[in-house]
């Protein structure tokens, strides 16, 4: 990702689940995925509270966010949307 310009800080599980997992499949130009999302799951608020990922925030003018943690950190999203909006940072585009 970083030699594609993209800094992402991502959270690490205490409990040791492995990252999530994807398989994708491409047919006639229609994608279909099955996912798992692994220690995404267990994504907590104090994350964004680093010094070093809020530091990324600050400079961020967009967020990107899958629809998958809707059901799994509904509170780190706030969090997310929240600091966009009293940071003017609420003009991008949503990706879900």
């Amino acid at each position: 990702m970083s030699s594609a310009g993209v800094n992402v800080r991502y959270a690490v599980d205490s409990g040791g689940r492995p990252t999530g997992t994807c398989c994708l499949c491409f047919v006639a130009g229609v994608r279909s995925s099955v996912t798992d999302i692994g220690a995404s799951a267990q994504l907590v608020p104090a994350h964004l509270s680093s010094p070093a990922t809020r530091a990324l925030m600050w400079r961020a003018v967009c967020f990107y966010v899958e629809s998958y943690q809707l059901g799994s950190c509904l509170d780190v999203l706030q969090d997310i949307g929240l600091y966009a909006v009293e940071n003017d940072r609420s003009a991008g585009h949503a990706v879900v």
